[in-house]
């Protein structure tokens, strides 16, 4: 496996066959690496990419230590091929690791079938932009685009089952991955940006080059929080099938 990953401040364009991507991530100041956690990962062949976001509880350089450790983890277990499984072993792990409970969000790409099966521990839902039909959407189990077979947060409680959900992509779509220091970002009145609020966000942008729109995003987030500084770890991942 070809792997890239952590927990520290980065700002990186990604390419794999199939798909092309963009990483943002960037502590709560003044902390360079905190409790956020992205990981990727190339099997020899080139079939299969695995892609996991990562939040452990709690933010900024205080975190960065236990983040370290389940990123580590994350490499440990990232070949377990069926992917409730890899969530059942984090799971596990991270409960005999330390106390910190962490959301995560875990999707892999088939290039042979242009599918992609995610697994969703507590985490904020992946945006979808299908390309066919220029709509935007959240991945979610209960999706009516699923073509196959939610959970707690990992280290959390044992013997947390998750499922796996599968859906067909197409050339154009766009997955959008983001921690929690998106979604609750406030404006100056205190109004919380929220899950629905970023997706509509991101639907005013046109979708072009993954880094491009990740830029451009950052920056409408910006607009609706005007002066009110983040308090959080920020991450956003943006992933399009080329």
């Amino acid at each position: 496996m070809q792997v890239w990953g952590g927990n520290c401040n980065a700002e990186r364009s990604v390419h794999a066959q199939g798909f092309v991507g963009w990483v943002f991530c960037r502590a709560f100041p003044p902390a360079n690496c905190g409790g956020d956690v992205y990981f990727l990962s190339a099997c020899a062949e080139e079939n299969l990419h695995r892609i996991v976001l990562a939040d452990v509880s709690g933010h900024g350089g205080e975190f960065s230590g236990a983040a370290k450790q389940l990123a580590d983890l994350i490499a440990d277990h990232i070949n377990t091929h069926d992917q409730s499984e890899l969530m059942r072993e984090l799971n596990r792990d991270v409960l005999q690791a330390h106390g910190k409970y962490a959301t995560a969000v875990v999707l892999s790409y088939l290039h042979s079938s242009g599918t992609m099966l995610f697994t969703t521990a507590g985490h904020p839902p992946v945006l979808w932009y299908r390309a066919a039909d220029r709509t935007w959407t959240m991945l979610h189990e209960d999706t009516e685009h699923a073509i196959g077979h939610e959970g707690l947060p990992i280290g959390l409680i044992a013997d947390t089952d998750y499922s796996q959900t599968m859906v067909g992509t197409g050339v154009g779509d766009v997955f959008v991955l983001y921690t929690d220091g998106f979604a609750e970002a406030c404006d100056r009145q205190g109004n919380e940006l929220g899950y629905e609020g970023l997706m509509k966000l991101a639907a005013k942008l046109s979708c072009e080059a993954p880094e491009t729109f990740g830029a451009r995003l950052l920056d409408e987030v910006s607009e609706f929080c005007g002066s009110k500084e983040y308090d959080d770890d920020r991450t956003l991942v943006v992933l399009q099938r080329v």
